[in-house]
Order: structure tokens, then sequence, then C-alpha cells
């Protein structure tokens, strides 16, 4: 590319956004979680959650 520096990539402050809600998801901070399925179901409901909340304050 031959950019050097800080670069700013579109889009990514919505993965980083991501990735700070599921730090505040206390289930998923310490992963106990045995199988795959175990621990999307945690990231679902953590995610669900927030849905919920960001919803409740819109109305």
């Amino acid at each position: 590319m031959g950019i050097s520096g800080f670069v700013v990539i579109p889009m990514r402050w919505i993965v980083e956004r991501s990735n700070v809600w599921m730090d505040r998801c206390k289930s998923l901070v310490k992963n106990f979680d045995r199988t795959l399925d175990n621990a999307n179901a945690r990231i679902h409901l953590c995610f669900i959650r927030f849905m919920l909340k960001r919803l409740a304050k819109a109305s």
C-alpha cells in the first residue's frame, strides 16, 4: 500500500464497539464453557441483552 503511520480502516469502529460490548458481559470475561455451542449461546444472549436495553431507551 505504501502508507506508513496511522491509517483509518473503514467500518473498523463497528468491530471495536462490538468487542467492548462483549467485554461488558461478565459471563464472557471468564470463559468456562466446555463446548463451542455453549460459548456461542452466551455471546448471543449477551448481544440480545444489549439490544433490548437499547430498544428500551429508545421507547
